[in-house]
């Protein structure tokens, strides 16, 4: 058997960029007119005289240091954050380096073509998605798109970046970034602002030093290359506010095309359906494309481990040290043996929240998305009071005496209005206003509205303040958990279903969507599929919309089997799925979604991979039997996706229904067991191009040759 890796004689190519030693951007190796702006002969002598000595020494002085004060700090979800220990927590000792799924062009070899009548139009490379450790990634890009769910940490990514270049402590794969001086812009920041001008950039990390700045060093930075533009949230801006925002990340990459830019998002917003021009410019302006990838087994399980290194390091008594110990341990082994909390704890949020809860309830954590978001946002409602109790801290005279039930119900009002406004960080004035007008419906005296505010600012975990005299709300994933709850409760549905096509309201809508009340729940769904049919004359939001209403049917148990199959049913038109962010989607379809996904031999090769990612994810045997239908499309992806998808079904009789007689499997995205091989007596070529079999010595007793 010959085996053949990424890192060796892999059938996918890597990144050209890396095979020629150079870090052009990737539109521009893959034949398209993309290419940054040239650098007038002017500009470019200026880049050639290097930084003044007052520039260096500023830099080295006093930006880098500020930089990693500012940045290299844990945000330690779950450990009291008043406590002074924490101070001393570091984002480097604890971070998880991730891998990124990045976009790549392949070349469409031979064996993998259609006959020549049918592939005369093809080009002779395609996109492919392979996953790849972040340096490695890193290493052949100079300008890169990067998006990920709801807490799957691109913030934090992004804020690591930023402390690994302002450290200079880059691995040699990426030594050439040591050089590179970070700039970290957090959007939110700028909602209704625009965006910020370069001097900006570092005003924003040292407010109280901008002084010292010499003049035109963040322009000379960026314009001799030596600049890192880590943008942070193209979702977090306002829907208004986003073409603005897309002409100066244009004139930016224009005016510095040697510098490195960095872009994070969630995916609705940047959708090539939702926002083709944003796509337009990417392509244009050389970005690569990635998504952030799960985690896999062992870096969940660093991930554990070093989260409870961060709760020892702050704990000092020394019996509460040993129990710490014990409960790293016990969520490891929790994670386990329960395959449904260890899907959760691929995404870095979910998996610091069962830590967390670990440390309160041990084994008793329900295996369920929203069940987490309200275990944690009672725990950091009120688990911090009970911390100062039990330290002996007396409650201030003037905090109002609220209930449990109140102080959620307050809180989500403000949640709630928040969303509506657009708004994530609000002054302190604006929301002690709405306490006021609030309070008389708890039956509370409104002039209690200012020490509410205290309590919350001084008694709960749920705020910060990112600038004097504004809140937001920690982590956005329980603003819009929280926001969601409230629209429900008060049968809001016509307000949610009025946001919908408003992606910055879309995972208020899909938590609003799995609430536990199956009226307003259907209603919400009737409501968005209402809307979508009104909206056929515009193709890209009919289709939005009805993915919408699908996604709204995650964990939606108590939906009845004829209400599940009506939704399915009115939301046929975006069957088959264009890709593997909607295949996601369309499963939620369930059973119901099986017939839709059968194989069409007219289907372009991305789709019917697509097919195979949903039924997969759908699981079972029905979902299987279709699958088979597969077997006889030889195209690349298509067989990509089959290959993926042996670890949803059952080895032994998807190898045998599905992979019999194959002589070669691709593994790129999908961790497999090693014994899983020995399934398939007539495989002779192993393909591993991204980290799905990471320790090729466990390979050693499949009688098999290595070719590097």
């Amino acid at each position: 058997m010959i085996v053949r890796t990424g890192s060796t004689a892999s059938t996918v190519s890597t990144l050209r960029s890396a095979q020629q030693g150079t870090s052009a951007p990737l539109s521009a190796q893959q034949g398209s007119d993309a290419h940054p702006a040239p650098i007038s002969a002017l500009r470019l002598a200026s880049c050639l005289n290097g930084p003044s000595e007052q520039a260096v020494r500023f830099e080295e002085k006093v930006y880098r240091p500020a930089l990693v004060r500012k940045l290299d700090k844990l945000e330690p979800f779950g450990i009291d954050e008043g406590d002074r220990y924490t101070d001393t927590l570091k984002l480097t000792d604890t971070f998880v380096e991730p891998d990124l799924l990045l976009t790549v062009w392949e070349d469409v070899t031979e064996e993998t073509r259609r006959p020549p009548s049918e592939d005369q139009h093809r080009k002779p490379s395609r996109k492919q998605e392979q996953r790849l450790p972040v340096f490695r990634a890193l290493s052949g890009v100079q300008r890169l798109m990067v998006v990920g769910g709801a807490g799957s940490g691109k913030s934090t990514f992004l804020q690591w970046l930023a402390v690994c270049a302002a450290q200079q402590s880059f691995p040699d794969a990426l030594s050439r970034w040591n050089r590179l001086v970070p700039f970290f812009i957090r959007l939110r920041d700028y909602q209704g602002q625009g965006f910020p001008t370069p001097e900006a950039f570092a005003e924003k990390i040292i407010p109280m030093g901008a002084g010292e700045m010499p003049n035109g060093w963040v322009r000379g930075v960026l314009l001799r290359g030596d600049g890192l533009v880590l943008v942070d949230g193209v979702d977090e801006m306002r829907r208004e506010d986003r073409e603005g925002m897309l002409e100066s990340l244009q004139e930016l990459t224009e005016l510095y095309p040697l510098s490195r830019f960095i872009i994070t998002s969630r995916p609705p917003v940047v959708d090539e359906l939702t926002w083709p021009a944003w796509h337009v410019w990417l392509e244009q302006a050389g970005f690569a494309e990635s998504r952030l990838a799960d985690l896999l087994w062992p870096q969940t399980e660093a991930f554990v481990d070093r989260w409870h290194d961060a709760l020892h390091k702050v704990t000092a008594d020394r019996d509460e040290k040993h129990k710490v110990d014990q409960n790293r341990a016990g969520a490891v082994k929790l994670l386990q043996r329960e395959t449904a909390l260890r899907k959760l704890a691929a995404t870095p949020l979910l998996c610091a929240m069962i830590c967390a809860l670990y440390q309160r309830q041990g084994d008793h954590i329900a295996p369920e998305r929203l069940e987490l978001y309200k275990s944690c946002v009672e725990m950091l409602l009120w688990e911090r009071d009970r911390k100062h109790q039990r330290r002996k801290v007396p409650a201030l005279a003037d905090y109002p005496q609220f209930s449990k039930t109140e102080l959620l119900k307050l809180l989500s009002y403000v949640a709630y209005w928040m969303m509506d406004e657009g708004e994530s960080a609000v002054s302190r004035e604006r929301v002690v206003a709405q306490f006021s007008g609030y309070l008389p419906n708890l039956r509370h005296d409104p002039a209690q509205s200012a020490q509410a505010f205290e309590y919350f600012n001084e008694r709960a975990s749920m705020w910060e303040q990112p600038a004097a005299g504004l809140v937001e709300f920690r982590h956005r994933t329980f603003q819009e958990y929280l926001a969601a709850g409230w629209a429900m409760q008060q049968d809001k549905v016509g307000a949610l279903a009025a946001h919908a096509t408003n992606t910055q309201w879309r995972e208020t809508i899909r938590v609003g969507g799995r609430q536990r009340r199956s009226s307003p729940l259907l209603a919400l769904m009737q409501e968005i599929l209402r809307r979508a049919y009104a909206a056929q004359s515009e193709p890209d939001s009919w289709r939005y919309l009805l993915l919408l209403a699908l996604d709204c049917l995650e964990t939606c148990s108590e939906l009845q089997p004829s209400q599940w199959q009506e939704v399915v049913a009115q939301a046929r038109p975006v069957f088959p799925p264009y890709n593997r962010e909607e295949a996601k989607i369309v499963a939620n379809g369930g059973i119901h979604a099986i017939e839709l996904l059968g194989y069409d031999p007219d289907y372009p090769e991305k789709v019917a991979a697509a097919c195979i990612h949903a039924l997969a994810t759908i699981g079972g045997d029905k979902a299987m039997r279709t699958i088979t239908a597969y077997v006889g499309d030889k195209r690349w992806q298509v067989q990509q996706a089959l290959d993926d998808a042996w670890t949803q079904f059952e080895p032994q009789r998807y190898a045998d229904q599905v992979l019999a007689g194959r002589a070669r499997l691709t593994l790129s995205t999908a961790p497999i067991e090693v014994d899983r091989l020995r399934l398939l007596p007539s495989l002779t070529q192993l393909d591993l191009s991204g980290p799905a079999i990471s320790d090729l010595s466990a390979l050693a007793g499949l009688d098999l040759t290595h070719a590097a």
